[in-house]
């Protein structure tokens, strides 16, 4: 009997530690993912952009570098710092603070707050930089429909808020750091210079996230953007954008980003002009 018993608990055991070993590899889904980190989770998020715009037939393009820090504080509160540096052309872009409280499983309301800086460098037409002041005040929803969908509007971490420009024109170039001009989550911002020229932004972002499988992940972006600048005619847009997220490990993310500012009535600029394409990473400990 006892080499029975003996061979019952190395197979007892054997199957615990599998079993154990299995859960420490699950993915935690992209549909069931919390709104805000859990209470001690690090979030870093690292990002490249390439932004390509067309004027007059010609396109100009410039990429640049981003990192977020998100920090689970509380199971209702969540805090994030978020910094971008254009590098073609070279510039600082900026840093922002942010703060993203849960008010439920499926909304939250998020804060941000920061500096950015604007340059330009077109030989002896424009030279020089600017600081601006951004604020945001944000409403991401993640509504689960199933398993594998959700009804989103707008999305949750501090590198959510928007996205730096940067434009190299042989050499000369414009950059601008993260905005929420153009692209981001926030439903209202602002962008104000030491002047008093303010610019206000409203957005009503919506999407869907689809997830097959809890390791890959596919979402769709639209909504409804105006920018009501201090001088001139306020700009409607119709962003569009889609991202690819895939699990490469529990706790180690990669994803590509495809964002289309979609101006819609400037009859000097066409929808498409405005792109941006992002590649990121994020880990979770």
């Amino acid at each position: 009997m006892r080499p029975i018993v003996r061979a019952l608990m190395v197979t007892g055991l054997v199957m615990a530690l599998a079993q154990g070993a299995a859960r420490a590899d699950e993915v935690e889904g992209w549909v069931e993912r919390p709104l805000t980190l859990r209470p001690g989770t690090v979030q870093p998020t690292l990002l490249l952009g390439i932004t390509n715009i067309s004027d007059n037939n010609q396109s100009s393009s410039g990429e640049s570098v981003s990192a977020a820090l998100d920090v689970g504080v509380t199971p209702m509160l969540q805090l994030g710092l978020y910094a971008s540096f254009p590098v073609n052309p070279a510039a600082f872009g900026s840093v922002l603070a942010n703060a993203q409280a849960a008010l439920s499983d499926s909304a939250g309301l998020r804060l941000d707050l920061g500096l950015v800086r604007e340059t330009a460098n077109l030989g002896s037409l424009i030279q020089g930089s600017t600081n601006l002041f951004t604020f945001g005040i944000g409403a991401p929803i993640k509504l689960r429909l199933s398993r594998f969908v959700a009804l989103t509007s707008g999305r949750p971490g501090a590198a959510a808020f928007g996205q730096p420009l940067a434009v190299a024109m042989g050499s000369s170039g414009v950059t601008l750091g993260a905005n929420p001009m153009l692209y981001g989550d926030d439903v209202f911002g602002l962008v104000a210079d030491d002047n008093g020229h303010v610019d206000y932004v409203a957005h009503l972002p919506i999407g869907l996230l689809l997830s097959p499988h809890e390791r890959f992940a596919i979402g769709l972006r639209t909504g409804f953007r105006a920018v009501f600048p201090s001088r001139g005619e306020w700009t409607k847009m119709v962003p569009v954008g889609a991202d690819a997220m895939v699990s490469l490990a529990r706790n180690f993310d990669l994803g590509a980003s495809f964002d289309v500012a979609g101006i819609v009535d400037d009859p000097n600029e066409s929808y498409f002009d405005y792109r941006q394409i992002s590649v990121w990473t994020q880990a979770r400990f």
